[in-house]
């Protein structure tokens, strides 16, 4: 260190050369903003999915595929239903058929019988014999041409029309027997002749009528029963005549009411249902 203070072993920085400043060269190629885009890597293939498609597809079709036809049971009856069945249908309807047609024969045959055996027993009621005939044979005669039903119930009424007391019995015998076999028939009938106003039936026949509807139980008949009773027919005026219409009209509905009533459950007739 010096006098002054300094210290004198540090020697004093020594100036270099400065060089000039110098502008960098233009650069002749701009450089490109975007770089060009690379080309895609593959990807990489896996060689053991490409082995296990075939396998794959191989199955799919073996699930795809219908099962193996199994042999069908009872695959010989069903044949043999199929080849006889048309034959046993064709036989079944001519069955049928030949039946009805048979039927409709029958039935005309009986019918033209029925007529015949009719006529007889008409002929036989209406017949001079008859008027001396014992009183059973009439009734019995009466009683079996009733035995046709809804047939006989005209033929009948015109037996009552036109015969005398004992022969009109037997008629209204015949009657309640027709209205037993065939009510559906006879009994509309019975009630057609009992609230007739055209003068076509007597009273006696009116009369016998509804006898033969009381002891029948014609429930059809009952409305034309209680106007005739309320309106006797005007050859039915004279007090006898109406007196003894009057009695028979009673019994019928009497008769009537009460087979409706039997008709009728325990449960309706004492509540009045």
């Amino acid at each position: 260190m010096d006098g002054n203070g300094q210290n004198r072993d540090i020697a004093p920085p020594r100036l270099g050369r400065v060089e000039p400043h110098r502008e960098a060269p233009p650069n002749p190629t701009p450089p490109n903003p975007t770089p060009p885009n690379p080309t895609p890597a593959e990807p990489r293939r896996d060689h053991r999915a490409e082995a296990d498609l075939p396998t794959a597809i191989a199955a799919l079709a073996a699930a795809l595929k219908p099962p193996p036809s199994r042999p069908e049971r009872f695959a010989g009856l069903k044949a043999f239903i199929k080849s006889v069945a048309p034959g046993v249908i064709m036989f079944f309807l001519a069955f049928v058929f030949v039946q009805t047609v048979e039927l409709d024969l029958k039935r005309e045959a009986f019918n033209a019988d029925a007529a015949e055996k009719i006529k007889t027993f008409v002929d036989r009621l209406l017949g001079e014999e008859a008027a001396t005939a014992p009183q059973s044979e009439i009734d019995a005669t009466g009683i079996a041409l009733g035995g046709f039903g809804g047939a006989a119930a005209l033929p009948l009424l015109e037996v009552l029309e036109r015969s005398d007391a004992r022969r009109g019995a037997s008629a209204v015998l015949g009657l309640g027997h027709a209205a037993r076999v065939a009510p559906d028939l006879v009994c509309p009938t019975l009630g057609d002749a009992i609230a007739d106003v055209t003068d076509a039936y007597v009273w006696t026949t009116q009369k016998g009528a509804a006898e033969a509807a009381g002891v029948a139980g014609c429930a059809a008949a009952l409305p034309a029963l209680q106007a005739l009773r309320r309106d006797p027919p005007l050859d039915a005026r004279d007090p006898d005549r109406q007196g003894n219409l009057n009695i028979a009209l009673d019994k019928a509905i009497q008769r009537i009411t009460a087979a409706n009533a039997r008709r009728r459950g325990w449960f309706e007739r004492h509540f009045d249902w």
